[in-house]
């Protein structure tokens, strides 16, 4: 009986030390097994997250400097993750964006008789929405309310101004062939 309970005790610790081995080396695997994080789609985040509060803006409508001031502000309100603000800036800004000088020198190049398009417009926007606007053959009401409506943003239009450019893109517009 004497044999039978060693080696009984001599078996159980045999296969108390062999399962601890196993766990050890399951989890070792698992550490090793583990990919890198999937990439994160930011047109998905910029659905899911922005449309829970409210109707999210057009890509297009900011330009990449002002996107990252919002998403900053939005970061801290919304409590956005540092890796969905990552991938909304880079799906919101790709690399191949024009740069605020260039953004200026096609507004003066595109309408040399509208100065103020590059100190009020491009500052925020590319010039094609001012052109697709202007091809679209906009009148003096959408131009006026459209200006009311980046003064509410924060674009610095005095009413002088506002009306100088409603005056030139409204006349502008009129005379744009019509698709």
């Amino acid at each position: 009986m004497r044999i039978y309970g060693r080696l009984l005790i001599s078996l159980l610790a045999l296969a108390s030390v062999v399962i601890v081995s196993a766990g050890g080396a399951q989890a070792g695997k698992d550490k090793a097994v583990k990919a890198p994080p999937e990439p994160i789609d930011g047109a998905l985040v910029y659905r899911q997250t922005c449309n829970r509060c409210h109707n999210a803006r057009t890509v297009d409508e900011l330009n990449p400097a002002s996107w990252e001031l919002v998403i900053a502000h939005m970061r801290v309100r919304a409590g956005i993750p540092q890796r969905d603000v990552e991938a909304l800036l880079l799906w919101m800004n790709p690399p191949d964006q024009l740069s605020e000088a260039e953004r200026i020198a096609q507004a003066l190049e595109f309408y040399p008789d509208i100065p103020q398009l590059s100190q009020t417009c491009v500052q925020c926007h590319d010039t094609s929405r001012v052109r697709d606007a202007v091809s679209a053959g906009q009148d003096t009401a959408w131009w006026t309310v459209t200006l009311r409506r980046m003064r509410s943003y924060g674009a610095k239009i005095d009413t002088a101004t506002e009306g100088e450019l409603v005056t030139a893109l409204a006349d502008r517009a009129s005379k744009a062939p019509q698709e």
